[in-house]
C-alpha cells in the first residue's frame, strides 16, 4: 500500500481517496475511512463553483477507485453521506443515486476549499 492508499473496514478493498490526516470528523464515531470518503465526495461534487450532480457508482467510487463489494455497507455508506450536512441525494426521474453538495457543502468548499481544511481549521477552534 503506497501513502495515498488506506485500508478499507472489512468487505471492501483497498482504495487511493487520498491521504486525511485530520482527526475530527464533523459527527462523533466518525472513522477514517468515512472521513476520506465524504472528502473525495465534496471534492468530485464541487468543480470550480458548480454543485455537480454525479451517479455515486460510476462517478464518484469508480474513478476513485474504491470498490464496496458489500451491498449492505454500499447502503451503509450512501445513508451515512446523505445524512452528512453537506451532501443529499437528487430528486427526481433519472436522477437514482446521484448526490449533489447540499447549501452547507457548497459553503464548506467555496470557503476553505477542502474537507481536510474545514476540519483543520475547525480543530484550530
Amino acid at each position: 500500500m503506497n501513502s495515498n492508499e488506506q485500508a478499507a473496514p472489512e468487505g471492501e478493498t483497498n482504495s487511493r481517496i487520498g491521504d486525511s490526516n485530520s482527526s475530527a470528523p464533523f459527527e462523533k464515531g466518525v472513522n477514517q475511512f468515512e472521513e476520506s470518503l465524504i472528502s473525495t465526495c465534496l471534492t468530485m461534487l464541487y468543480d470550480d463553483g458548480e454543485n455537480k450532480r454525479l451517479d455515486f457508482d460510476t462517478e464518484i467510487l469508480a474513478p476513485n477507485n474504491i470498490q464496496i463489494s458489500d451491498n449492505n455497507l454500499r447502503e451503509k455508506y450512501w445513508d451515512f453521506l446523505i445524512k452528512s450536512p453537506f451532501i443529499e441525494a437528487v430528486i427526481g426521474f433519472g436522477n437514482n443515486d446521484k448526490l449533489q453538495l447540499s447549501e452547507v457543502g457548497l459553503e464548506l468548499m467555496q470557503k476553505f476549499g477542502s474537507y481536510e481544511n474545514f476540519l483543520k481549521q475547525t480543530k484550530k477552534q
